[in-house]
This record gives C-alpha cells, sequence and structure tokens, in this order.
C-alpha cells in the first residue's frame, strides 16, 4: 500500500491528538474544542469573492465586485490565513499528511450546511494540479479535501471533465499582475451535465485562478458556480 493511503487510513481510524496542543479529547475533528474556538474564523467577507472587510457591514460586496462582477455567484469560506492556518496547508500540501484534509473538509461542510437551505450545487469541482505537479506532489490537496466533503455533503465529486493543460508557477510568488496572466488559458473542460457547482479549492488568494477555471467552466455550459475554499488571507 503506498505511503499516501496507509496515511489515510490511519488517520481515519486511529485516535487523534489535538494538532495544536497534542491533547486527546472527545471531539470528533483533529482539533481539541479550546483550539478549534482559537482559528482564525472569517466572520466579515465579501459575499461574492470572500475578500476581507473588517471595516465593514458583513455580507457587504466589496468595491472591487461591483466594478467587475467575478465569474461566480459566491464565496464561502470559514478561516481567515493566518500562521496557524499556513502551517495546516503546509502539512497537506507537502508533508503528505492528509489528516488536515479531514480537518478542512469539516470546517467548510459546517460553513457549507450552515449557509444552503435548499439548492446545494449538483457536484463539487476540485480546481485541478498540472501532470507535472501532480507526479511531483503525488496527490491533488483540493481533491483529497473534497473527497471527505463530498461524503460529509453527500454531493457528487467530479474531477473527470476538466484538467489543466498549463504548467503554472506557484501564485504566491507572482506579483498580482502576473498572477492573471499566470493562469491565462491555463485549464480546459468537456461540455458540464451541471447547471449549478461549487469549485473548490485549499486558499483563494486574489481569485485569479478561480476566475479562469471558472470561466471555463461556464463556457463548458455551466450556469451557476459557487466557490469554496478552506482559507483566503487577509487584505485590510
Amino acid at each position: 500500500m503506498p505511503l499516501i493511503w496507509l496515511k489515510k487510513t490511519l488517520n481515519h481510524w486511529l485516535p487523534q491528538a489535538c494538532v495544536l496542543c497534542h491533547c486527546y479529547h472527545a471531539n470528533p475533528m483533529a482539533l481539541c474544542d479550546e483550539c478549534e474556538a482559537s482559528l482564525p474564523w472569517l466572520h466579515h467577507s465579501c459575499p461574492r469573492c470572500g475578500a476581507h472587510q473588517s471595516l465593514m457591514a458583513e455580507d457587504t460586496t466589496c468595491g472591487n465586485c461591483l466594478l467587475e462582477a467575478p465569474p461566480y455567484e459566491q464565496t464561502l469560506c470559514p478561516l481567515s490565513y493566518d500562521s496557524t492556518v499556513g502551517k495546516f496547508i503546509y502539512q497537506l500540501k507537502f508533508n503528505h499528511n492528509l489528516l488536515y484534509a479531514r480537518l478542512f473538509a469539516q470546517l467548510l461542510s459546517r460553513r457549507v450546511q450552515g449557509h444552503y437551505h435548499t439548492d446545494l450545487p449538483e457536484a463539487i469541482i476540485p480546481v485541478p494540479l498540472h501532470r507535472s505537479r501532480m507526479r511531483k506532489r503525488g496527490y491533488n490537496q483540493a481533491l483529497e479535501i473534497g473527497r471527505y466533503l463530498s461524503k460529509q455533503l453527500t454531493v457528487p465529486l467530479d474531477y473527470q471533465h476538466c484538467w489543466r493543460t498549463k504548467q503554472t508557477k506557484a501564485q504566491a510568488q507572482l506579483d498580482f499582475k502576473a498572477r492573471q496572466g499566470n493562469v491565462s488559458r491555463a485549464f480546459r473542460a468537456r461540455p458540464m451535465p451541471y447547471r449549478h457547482v461549487a469549485v473548490l479549492d485549499d486558499v483563494v488568494t486574489t481569485g485569479n485562478t478561480a476566475k479562469a477555471f471558472c470561466q471555463t467552466l461556464q463556457k463548458a455550459g455551466v450556469k451557476r458556480i459557487d466557490v469554496w475554499c478552506c482559507a483566503r488571507p487577509p487584505f485590510d
């Protein structure tokens, strides 16, 4: 059995200590109640793009979205990106620790279930990785989060209708203008059998990757797209 799947199996069945304070606890997540409460929960954000708006009323659309509406309907995100969340992301993406995929799925599932009363998306579509990065990393972290999230929400997971055609640089290494060009024409998709989908990623920063991917899905026939992510960095 490959190491990554062995870790996944052990993480599912063995009792876990809190990943922050290392105490054993009754919380079904990988965090104890106290450490879960201490996470940087995102309360004030633009409902369209998810950008932080600490100085504005909750659920107020930001100026950028008013000037140019993004190609998706709304963004759901439970956490602000800080050093703690950054460590979780690092463990998931670069240390093969899929315990954090389950943790992020649990946190995001709560956010989603608290938001939708009806009309859940017909499918969850993780943002795809280029095949060269898949070979290097061994898995797509968004897809791994999606596997858990799909089961928790009973929403199908679709990662076969779309793919990344362009080996892009890491968005975090680029300035705003370069990020836009970096993901231009980076995705392709087969005709989609869905009217409404949720695009899933681990972190959304400027949103350029989400925009490029959503534009591709629209061309493939999707009418409504929501973006789900685990964290967004603060910009204000």
